[in-house]
């Protein structure tokens, strides 16, 4: 898949750019940085979106060079998804079939290809700025170059790429179904001048007309309610319609405790 992804990013520019659009919320696009429409200053990152769900029916709008591959790496990667989400599900203490059950027949499966051009001076930009995902869970594939660092305590902690391994990140929507029990991870991708990057990102979510709340089960007097009620696509738009700062989108469905007189 990483060789394939390559082999992508590799086509004459006419090529990708057969595939680009500004706009955000088009599921399959060729673009650059997160919204440059909007953002502050562009990110050293080119991305190829690839939506995913029905995989085999739309795979023919894919571009050819990597079809076959994503096709397959796709199958896997729900195959795992499904593992993932009852153990999680087990893990709060719920039947093992409710996360998938509240992501739904209609559960969205988007994928993200990223290309980080070694970069002449790297100090004086970013492959991607520090962001949450908006997502249940991401699956993370990532050659061995590096460049990924996660928020932990005010700092940032490189996050060192193992061979063959695969990378599980929670995203906002699992911090908001969990009430807080699980965390989403601020992260970013810094880049480099000796090597290009490439990594390809899954993100599995709950469908955009979907409304997302706390799952009951996660609310007691311990866990008091955190988030509001809120539909996905409203959420969603949150967050592509601003520059990213961390995890701020998460401020639009925070319930704001009543402090004592």
């Amino acid at each position: 898949m990483l060789e394939a992804t390559e082999k992508f990013f590799n086509l004459p520019v006419k090529d990708r750019m057969a595939y680009f659009s500004s706009d955000m919320t088009k599921p399959l696009r060729y673009g650059t940085s997160h919204n440059p429409t909007i953002d502050s200053a562009l990110q050293w990152r080119d991305c190829m979106y690839l939506p995913c769900k029905l995989a085999e029916e739309n795979v023919q709008t894919w571009p050819a060079v990597y079809r076959k591959e994503a096709l397959d790496y796709v199958k896997e990667m729900n195959n795992l998804t499904e593992i993932l989400l009852e153990l999680m599900s087990e893990s709060l203490h719920l039947a093992p079939n409710t996360l998938r059950n509240v992501l739904g027949p209609d559960m969205l499966h988007n994928m993200v290809l990223n290309y980080y051009p070694a970069c002449p001076q790297p100090d004086l930009t970013i492959g991607f700025r520090e962001h949450s995902d908006k997502s249940t869970i991401t699956i993370l594939l990532q050659d061995e170059i590096g460049g990924l660092e996660v928020s932990h305590k005010d700092c940032w902690v490189p996050v060192q790429p193992l061979k063959d391994a695969l990378l599980v990140n929670l995203g906002d929507v699992m911090e908001i179904l969990s009430n807080g029990r699980y965390k989403s991870i601020a992260h970013r991708v810094i880049v480099n001048s000796n090597s290009k990057r490439l990594s390809i990102g899954s993100f599995y979510n709950v469908a955009y007309n979907a409304i997302i709340s706390p799952l009951p089960h996660c609310v007691d007097e311990t866990h008091p309610l955190a988030f509001k009620k809120v539909m996905f696509m409203d959420f969603f738009k949150k967050f592509v319609s601003r520059d990213l700062d961390g995890k701020n989108a998460l401020d639009y469905v925070k319930i704001t405790p009543i402090e004592e007189p």
